[in-house]
């Protein structure tokens, strides 16, 4: 069977033209009444879904995009999203604005109601282009539901514009592909460029697709007769790649300024993600760029639905045997050389991430694209097999297979929901109790949150429910934003103000610490818990305990057991207590307002790497992450003071850390325990204290200035550190560009001099962007080891304030 060619249909639409449309529709009504399916479904379960915490930021993202076009340059080049595109978010954000949406449940229910349609429109694409592929429309329906019917993606079709959007728009940018090599004409091939451009404003991943296009268009070239039409090929790959350029540029308004020196930097940035969280995988802990080579494959392998694995599996691997059978017969065969491309946009960036080691983490839903091309294959895979089939009865038998392959997946679906984005097969343990946890991160963006909220509000149908404590990115901000979506009579009971009762929450990001073993409440799900309300420690008592009598020092500042440097870019304004097994950070002026965002965690290093729970024990350390002002923290006699219970095992060190999300400020210092013997350790902190900068800090005119009065000799014996994070990569030296910033490391007698009690020193910075520095003084303990003595660091709006504030008010 082959499919209709597309009609036309002059204006204006008359009673004729009317059923001529419905003529050319009438052979679709299966993917529409699908389709009509789905959004009736959409709409009953949209308000069943959290906040994820991506989601503000991504809004933020197009506002600062929006504003920079406007006309204030300084809002993007100080956001770390300034690489985004904003092509998937400013729809979301115009539609909001000219329909007068401006309370978050509103804003919430609109972009989750957008996005998943942009989602269904993508299901729609597959199908159109599987029928122009294979001219059934029944295996073209198998395309469509197998496009629309992964869980995981499912669940994120409701509130990830990035992934979703960009998975959604390639399989359109693939529609495109085929119609413009079947049209062959210049408009399809701008159209096409257009297209793409939007994909790489999207994800920078995108240019998969057009280095496929040109490779075909380089085929075509060369299987070309004659000069003409050779000249009407490079006119095509001409006219898409600038159509690709163009709308990339003008999609990119961060290029705008400087697009040589921008697009190396934005490639060389998002092809590699800087951000390194810890994450488990395989019950083991890793910082995300360290992770085995096996993680993608494994990631998808164990969240595929198995059916449309094995008709995916089974279509890659009948194009391939075609290909190596006969490579010229193969790329001369429309349908057969679309069916590579689809192949190479799954196999190359899978052999890309697992060779060369790209940074991956939350799974595998960088790479949720690869479910477009791999469903598409899919269905190639149905078709080749049912073709294969003589007997009637065998084609039948194999269609029933897939219809029941399809059904088990939306049980599936159904059994699990609202967290389809947690979804698992069969290939890992869902029956052990508490196990899965401790083996893949689960609930990694914290949609279960709002099913947190909403069981202690039925649990308590006549009080009101105070939660001001959130483990894991965010804390209160991703509180309230759950908060505000909750229906309006939930809402009035649900509170995130600090009381002594007051509850927190944690989502599984991995294993839970051992305190939410017995929580209030739970979200459950393959026995596992992915979601928990527990009472907080009385922070009182801590802070009581560990500075009621803190005799003598015994700890030092000191580096990290492993050697590396946790150097921050913002100023502690804070001090740390340690006490047997308690830690208090404390600060004497509290304003929990302004310490809100502030994230506070703990680098464990035990004295016996046995001691430490398996994940952990491959780095020697464990980290308890992301405590927050108010969620781990309250005003104790005046002070701000956030804390927490230390493990039982005996510890050799620790480091502790303060950062805001977003922004990139953080400060850190190692605490190492100092000898038995008297008199060691001169650079120890009193009363076990973090020691803050004993010089004034200012920035004038590109020079930057440490001054201390009055001064004495000792003050300028140790070497001073000077980092400095440009706003652009490609501005440091290239052997310094792999660790982010450039090291101006100095001793006082090559830039300072002491004079009438006064020491001064003095460096004049380079003259490139400069997005934050961090300073402070250092000495040497051991071989390879250093002690912070102090450290100062500022980053974005941070500059500014260096430049007016004395560095003991820089908080």
């Amino acid at each position: 069977m082959t499919p209709s060619r597309s009609r036309s249909f002059p204006l204006p639409i008359d009673g004729a033209n009317r059923a001529a449309i419905a003529g050319a529709l009438a052979p679709h009504w299966g993917a529409l009444l699908v389709l009509a399916l789905f959004l009736i479904a959409a709409l009953s379960v949209l308000d069943d879904y959290g906040v994820t915490f991506d989601e503000f930021s991504n809004r933020d993202t197009a506002m600062r995009n929006i504003r920079h076009i406007m006309g204030d340059p300084g809002s993007l080049p100080s956001s770390h999203d300034k690489f985004y595109g904003f092509v998937s978010e400013a729809p979301l954000l115009l539609a909001e604005k000219a329909f007068g949406v401006d309370h978050w449940r509103g804003i919430h229910l609109s972009r989750h109601l957008l996005l998943h349609l942009f989602f269904l429109f993508g299901g729609l694409f597959a199908y159109l282009l599987s029928y122009r592929l294979f001219g059934s429309r029944l295996i073209a329906l198998f395309a469509m539901a197998i496009f629309l019917l992964h869980p995981r993606l499912y669940g994120h079709s409701f509130y990830n514009s990035k992934d979703i959007s960009f998975f959604a728009m390639l399989v359109i940018a693939l529609y495109l592909t085929y119609v413009a090599f079947k049209r062959r004409g210049i408009p399809a091939f701008v159209l096409l460029g257009a297209a793409v451009g939007i994909l790489m404003n999207i994800r920078v991943m995108g240019a998969i697709l057009p280095a496929g296009i040109l490779a075909m268009q380089a085929i075509d070239f060369v299987r070309a007769e004659g000069w003409a039409e050779r000249k009407r090929v490079l006119a095509a790959a001409g006219a898409f790649a600038l159509a690709a350029a163009l709308t990339t540029y003008a999609s990119l308004p961060y290029l705008w300024s400087d697009p040589l020196g921008r697009v190396i930097e934005w490639w060389t940035t998002l092809s590699n993600h800087p951000a390194n969280p810890h994450e488990i995988f395989r019950g083991t802990m890793y910082r995300s760029q360290d992770f085995p080579r096996e993680y993608l494959p494994v990631w998808i392998s164990i969240t595929a639905p198995p059916f449309a694995a094995l008709l995916g599996a089974t279509g890659i691997a009948v194009i391939l045997a075609r290909g190596v059978r006969s490579i010229e017969q193969a790329t001369r065969n429309g349908r057969t050389r679309f069916a590579l491309l689809l192949a190479g946009c799954v196999i190359l960036p899978v052999l890309w991430v697992v060779v060369a080691g790209a940074n991956m983490y939350n799974g595998w839903r960088h790479m949720y694209f690869l479910w477009a091309p791999f469903s598409l294959l899919a269905a190639y895979g149905l078709w080749s097999l049912v073709g294969a089939l003589g007997r009637v009865r065998l084609r039948t038998a194999a269609l029933g297979a897939a219809g029941a392959g399809l059904s088990a997946t939306l049980v599936s679906m159904a059994l699990i929901h609202p967290n389809e984005q947690v979804y698992f097969n069969f290939l890992v343990d869902r029956t052990t109790s508490e196990r899965l946890r401790t083996q893949y991160p689960m609930d990694y963006w914290g949609n279960s949150v709002r099913q947190t909220w909403e069981r202690l509000l039925d649990a308590n149908p006549s009080e009101t429910v105070s939660v001001n404590g959130m483990e894991y990115y965010y804390g209160t901000v991703l509180l309230e934003r759950t908060m505000d979506i909750l229906p309006e009579a939930s809402r009035r009971r649900a509170s995130t103000a600090v009381s002594p009762d007051a509850l927190a929450f944690a989502y599984s990001y991995g294993a839970f610490r051992t305190r939410q073993e017995s929580p209030v409440h739970r979200v459950r799900l393959y026995n596992n818990t992915i979601a928990a309300a527990y009472r907080k420690d009385d922070i009182s008592a801590i802070y009581e305990e560990a500075a009621s009598d803190p005799g003598r020092v015994v700890w030092r500042v000191a580096h990290s057991e492993d050697g590396s440097a946790d150097y921050g870019l913002a100023r502690s304004g804070l001090r740390v207590y340690v006490k047997d097994n308690s830690l208090a950070y404390v600060r004497d002026s509290c304003s929990s307002t302004e310490l809100a965002p502030h994230h506070f965690f703990a680098r464990l290093f035990p004295e016996s790497p046995d001691a430490l729970p398996e994940p952990w024990r491959p780095y020697g350390f464990e980290e308890l992450h992301d405590m927050h002002f108010p969620g781990h923290g309250a005003e104790v006699g005046g002070k701000c003071v956030a804390s927490f219970r230390l493990p039982d095992y005996p510890l050799a060190g620790f480091t502790a850390i303060e950062y805001v999300p977003l922004s990139g400020d953080v400060w850190s210092a190692g605490f190492k325990r100092l000898p038995n013997e008297p008199g060691e350790g001169e650079d120890r902190a009193e009363h076990g204290l973090l020691r803050g900068s004993p010089f004034d800090l200012s920035l004038v005119d590109g020079t930057l200035a440490y001054v201390k009065e009055p001064c004495v000799e000792a003050d300028t014996e140790h070497r001073f550190r000077l980092h400095i994070e440009p706003e652009r990569a490609s501005d440091l030296p290239e052997e310094r560009r792999r660790h982010g910033f450039d090291n101006w490391d100095f001793d006082f007698a090559d830039r300072g001099v002491l004079r009438d009690g006064k020491c001064v020193a003095s460096v004049e910075l380079p003259d490139y962007p400069i997005a934050g520095l961090s300073t402070g003084q250092f000495a040497s303990i051991e071989e390879d080891e250093w002690a912070d003595i102090w450290v100062a660091a500022f980053k974005g709006p941070r500059l500014d304030l260096l430049r007016r504030l004395r560095s003991g008010d820089a908080r």
